[in-house]
């Protein structure tokens, strides 16, 4: 309560720009602390036991909800409007391929709501009755070798999917292929593997950074013996922000980069506070735990 008092007194008092860099003290204070913890530790291979995998749990357990099909149509429509406010002014494609689409929605709000001509290809489509209407073109294609001649697409985009592209180098290829001359390549993508939750089992495994913290084939027997959710298994490519920003930049000939934004997550730092020497064992880079999701935009010469 007395918090909140504090909040409202200061918002009345004082500029917004003064008040964000106020909020931002206690943020930046952990987090420094968090670096040095991390850049003073010892690596230690040895992971946490099942008995600390329990009590994690229960600290951090949150019940997940299942999207509904509204909800996704949503996503994909703010997802569309996002991708519109990044590509420059007037630039909206007539055809737009959809790598990775999962559930195909994106492409089918692309195609009702927005007039664009969209194409969605995936190894694996999701079950979604929107598919069986047929009012886009989908099939079941690898990213890294496509049937699609070159030049054919405005805009080929991808969303929560790269990250899961076990040939990154070649799927952007291929992607670039197929777009048209000054036409567009749009990712957004993540959470990357090495940030807090990265290894994609946040729907069984609630525990942040469990990458890190447990053996995989440990945490498959806690959750068959608690009856809990299955993990998926799903692949991963693994790879760092370093080792995209490579890959970015050996395309340069090829593309330019019109935007770029790299988002950090760092709500769970006390872990890494709490068993550093886990952590410092798997990767040496402290940014390597916060960045999340990639959000990049090219542009084919």
């Amino acid at each position: 309560m007395l918090k909140r008092i504090v909040k409202r007194i200061l918002k009345r008092v004082m500029p917004s720009p003064i008040l964000f860099m106020i909020w931002k003290i206690p943020f930046f204070f952990h987090t420094t602390v968090t670096y040095i913890y991390f850049l003073l530790s010892k690596k230690k291979g040895q992971r946490l036991s099942w008995d600390e995998l329990d009590e994690l749990e229960k600290e951090y357990y949150a019940p997940h909800t299942e999207l509904t099909l509204q909800s996704r149509t949503d996503q994909a429509r703010h997802r569309i409007e996002s991708l519109l406010q990044v590509l420059p002014q007037g630039k909206k494609p007539d055809s737009l391929l959809e790598t990775g689409a999962g559930h195909g929605l994106l492409s089918i709000t692309v195609h009702r709501e927005f007039n664009i001509n969209a194409t969605a290809i995936d190894l694996n489509f999701n079950a979604n009755p929107e598919l069986e209407k047929n009012e886009i073109p989908y099939r079941t294609m690898n990213v890294s070798q496509m049937d699609f001649a070159d030049n054919t697409f405005d805009c080929v985009v991808s969303f929560d999917a790269f990250e899961h592209f076990m040939e990154p180098d070649t799927a952007l290829r291929e992607m670039i292929r197929v777009t048209k001359p000054k036409g567009f390549i749009y990712l957004d993508f993540g959470p990357i593997y090495y940030s807090a939750f990265g290894l994609h089992v946040y729907k069984c495994v609630h525990v942040p950074y469990s990458q890190y913290l447990f053996d995989y084939e440990m945490m498959e027997e806690y959750i068959e013996k608690n009856d809990l959710r299955r993990i998926v298994p799903k692949t991963l490519n693994r790879w760092r922000l370093d080792q995209y920003n490579q890959l970015w930049e050996s395309y340069c000939a090829q593309v330019d980069i019109v935007h770029k934004r790299i988002s950090k997550d760092c709500r769970h730092l006390k872990l890494v506070r709490a068993y550093p020497g886990l952590f410092k064992a798997q990767t040496k880079k402290f940014s390597d735990l916060t960045n999340c999701q990639i959000q990049i935009l090219f542009q084919k010469k």
